[in-house]
């Protein structure tokens, strides 16, 4: 089993002073080796379907509709599942006492990874987990270093490391799914449509609070 972890959105708190309203988790779990490969190259086969460079990222975020489009096409086709958690931060949705009651278990940032990996536990069996390393440093290396902490204590997670979406392209794939997860979340049109297109391979969706 190989898993992909990735975000969208920040974990600050403070919606009303430019945090985000959701943070949102995703990991993307292949069962097979051989089917990750194939998801591998048929991202690096996109570039040269739609001329771009070799060393092009599909980041979510920065795309242009038509090449979010097709890369969803070419996902739809490929053999993985995914997991999302997502926490509304809203003031009315988010009350002082689960605020508080939630920073206490720990940071934002460990607390939703925890959650999500928890929910996809039953498929990991063994996982090598590979996590984006861009972003901000102190999250990472907390986060890869809490990990390595289940290993010890005999949790389904094989292995732990970071890489950057330049050298992994499966951590794309990770980016799209947490970034498609939010503008579903915030009811875009536009989001709507994305979520479609992939909701197919939904294993969990999970909110929190509950």
């Amino acid at each position: 089993m190989l898993a992909f972890l990735d975000e969208s959105g920040d974990p600050g708190t403070t919606v009303h002073e430019g945090s985000s309203r959701y943070f949102v988790v995703a990991i993307v779990t292949f069962a097979e080796a051989d089917a990750a490969a194939a998801c591998d190259e048929r991202i690096a086969k996109l570039r040269g379907d739609l001329s771009l460079p070799a060393s092009y990222e599909f980041h979510f975020s920065s795309n242009a509709r038509s090449v979010r489009r097709s890369f969803l096409e070419a996902m739809a086709q490929q053999d993985f599942g995914y997991h999302v958690i997502a926490l509304n931060k809203d003031p009315e949705v988010l009350n002082f006492r689960e605020r508080r009651l939630y920073l206490e278990k720990g940071s934002v940032y460990d607390r939703m990874c925890e959650l999500v990996l928890t929910s996809a536990e039953p498929q990991l069996k063994r996982a090598k987990l590979t996590i984006d390393r861009l972003g901000e440093r102190r999250f990472r290396v907390r986060l890869a270093a809490h990990f390595r902490h289940r290993l010890s204590e005999s949790k389904p997670i094989r292995s732990v490391k970071m890489e950057t979406s330049r050298t992994n392209n499966l951590l794309l794939l990770a980016d799209h799914i947490a970034g498609i997860a939010h503008r579903h979340l915030l009811a875009a049109e536009e989001g709507e449509k994305y979520w479609r297109a992939i909701s197919s391979k939904e294993a969990t969706f999970e909110y929190w609070p509950r």
